[in-house]
């Protein structure tokens, strides 16, 4: 299983520092859905998202940027209708973007990039489960610790296609290993989708349960995670 991934900063190109979309970035119908985008945050992000996005899938298929259309799915998830063969996912925190790639039959990948900051004990306490509590609570790098799991939820969600309308609980995460130089392996349960209900946390059968692999890296400030997922067990 090989996941391709890009991170950019906004300096990577001087037109996005002004939410302008560098020339020969967009088609005509990303034209438009760009001209729609109510705020500047709001344009920026997405002129950062699809420009990542747009470096990396020109990285393996050489094609010309405007010719590599990104649009969003009804629950948000990116795909390009170009390259129908790859599952993308792209995420924004600041200044920077990541998108990540993989190729293969029902397969599907989420990204999630994540600021390292502290977060009160009450997020802690409404958005995570009782594992994933003992682990914070016996960490010494607590922030970096929290941000990581919440970061694998997001991905978790972005993989399964799911948005944060659920109770994030039904993501548990648990690292494999301490944390090396380069990527760290981590693991993910998570109800199944058809589980996957406001109300899911107040019980779901093992049974009704899946597990994906994931990783994770730091980014300087920031911590990077992927989870990869059969389509057989995302749907």
């Amino acid at each position: 299983m090989m996941i391709h991934w890009l991170i950019q900063t906004i300096d990577d190109h001087p037109a996005l520092k002004h939410a302008t979309p560098p020339e020969g970035l967009l088609s005509d119908q990303e034209w438009g859905i760009f001209t729609q985008l109510k705020t500047e945050k709001r344009a920026h992000d997405w002129l950062m998202g699809r420009w990542t996005a747009k470096q990396l899938l020109h990285q393996l298929t050489q094609a010309p940027h405007s010719t590599i259309r990104i649009f969003n799915h009804a629950n948000g998830a990116p795909y390009c209708p170009d390259f129908p063969q790859y599952s993308l996912s792209i995420s924004h925190s600041g200044d920077h973007a990541v998108c990540a790639v993989i190729e293969g039959e029902g397969l599907q990948v989420g990204v999630d990039l994540e600021h390292i900051e502290p977060r009160i004990d009450a997020f802690v306490e409404d958005y995570f489960t009782p594992e994933e509590q003992a682990s914070i609570h016996q960490c010494e790098d607590k922030d970096r610790l929290v941000t990581l799991l919440w970061s694998a939820k997001e991905a978790a969600l972005k993989a399964l296609h799911i948005g944060l309308n659920i109770d994030v609980r039904a993501i548990n995460c648990s690292l494999d290993t301490e944390a090396a130089e380069d990527w760290n392996p981590l693991t993910v349960s998570y109800a199944q989708p058809d589980s996957l209900t406001t109300n899911w946390y107040d019980g779901v059968p093992k049974t009704s349960r899946g597990q994906a692999s994931g990783w994770w890296r730091q980014e300087g400030e920031y911590v990077l995670t992927l989870i990869a997922l059969q389509t057989e067990t995302a749907q």
